[in-house]
């Protein structure tokens, strides 16, 4: 442990000479981890028979931040992304010969929303799940206009499409747009829409994954004069 609370010494005081006035400490919170402290975020390292086996780096105000985990032969294990101390977005885990074992993608709230299986070959296995999702306290009306974030999982080595349809109070369509993304806000005129239809397609070689889900606008209004 002395070895490494040396090296992490060093690298502590080569970050502190770049950023100017920052402070860093070193607080030994077992036997087996480090904390690394800053005035703004903090980096965990725990080890196992002399290798690190996981890293967090956390900022202390927002909780937002990423974590490691590492097998005992260095190799990595999984990564997850946290926001106000909750899982989210996308996470990986994987096999110990490195390739991915399991994709799983967390809307903002910290829901799982998708899941997605690889072999250890890496070969598409299975999934489970749905593509569209959103956070109704992220939902915003200004000036007759309301915005709709949306966000989906977008595995390694897939792609994703949307198409947004602009419908009437008969679901007629009046116009549409198309994203060629996994995060985008939609814009959306109260006074002219009554519903929103998105069909998504996920794609990976041969394997299409689709899901549609439609929106009605007075009630995604609604949603907003709740928060």
């Amino acid at each position: 442990m002395i070895y490494y609370k040396f090296v992490i010494l060093l690298i502590s005081t080569a970050l502190a000479s770049c950023q100017g006035k920052t402070t860093f400490t070193i607080e030994e919170t077992s036997e087996n981890s480090l904390r690394i402290n800053s005035k703004t975020n903090s980096l965990s390292l725990e080890f196992k028979n002399g290798s690190i086996s996981s890293i967090h780096a956390i900022n202390h105000d927002s909780k937002n931040g990423n974590s490691w985990e590492y097998y005992p032969d260095g190799s990595i294990k999984n990564k997850y992304s946290y926001r106000n101390g909750t899982i989210v977005n996308s996470a990986y885990e994987y096999y110990n010969n490195g390739s991915l074992s399991v994709y799983k993608f967390f809307d903002t709230m910290g829901r799982l929303a998708y899941l997605r299986n690889y072999a250890e070959d890496g070969s598409f296995d299975s999934e489970s799940g749905v593509l569209i999702t959103y956070n109704e306290d992220e939902i915003m009306l200004k000036n007759d206009t309301l915005t709709l974030p949306i966000q989906m999982p977008e595995p390694p080595g897939t792609k994703i499409s949307s198409v947004i349809i602009f419908e009437d109070s008969s679901l007629n369509p009046i116009d549409s747009i198309r994203f060629e993304a996994s995060n985008f806000d939609v814009k959306i005129p109260v006074k002219e829409i009554s519903n929103l239809l998105i069909k998504t397609q996920l794609r990976e070689r041969e394997v299409f994954t689709c899901n549609d889900k439609r929106f009605s606008i007075s009630n995604l209004v609604d949603l907003c004069s709740r928060f």
